[in-house]
């Protein structure tokens, strides 16, 4: 658990730090209820993710563990090409690049 918050708010803080130098603008505005509510169900549930990820690099062999963890991109890749058509575009070469980087976290695992 402790890990799992250190994790969430350090990127917190560094997201804020570095918002401004990187040009992002912090900019607070209303929001609907039902964005609201799938906000907060996605926080919890990349929270309960976290926690999981480190009970199982707990119990379980990282070396084993850690490439299986890394393959987040092509499970973004995929759900992104599936269910944000028309609002996001996605390439062949975002999935070529996802699959390059989940391929070279395997190659330097098994060193």
């Amino acid at each position: 658990m402790a890990g799992t918050l250190v994790t969430q708010v350090t990127a917190l803080i560094f997201m804020l730090l570095f918002a401004k130098p990187i040009g992002l603008q912090i900019k607070f505005e209303r929001v609907p209820r039902q964005a609201l509510l799938l906000c907060a169900l996605s926080g919890m549930t990349e929270a309960m993710g976290s926690l999981f990820t480190f009970y199982a690099l707990i119990y379980g062999p990282a070396t084993v563990l850690s490439p299986m963890w890394r393959i987040s991109p092509l499970v973004t890749f995929g759900l992104a090409h599936l269910t944000l058509k028309g609002i996001e575009v996605v390439s062949l070469r975002d999935g070529v690049a996802a699959t390059l980087i989940v391929a070279g976290v395997f190659v330097l695992s098994r060193g």
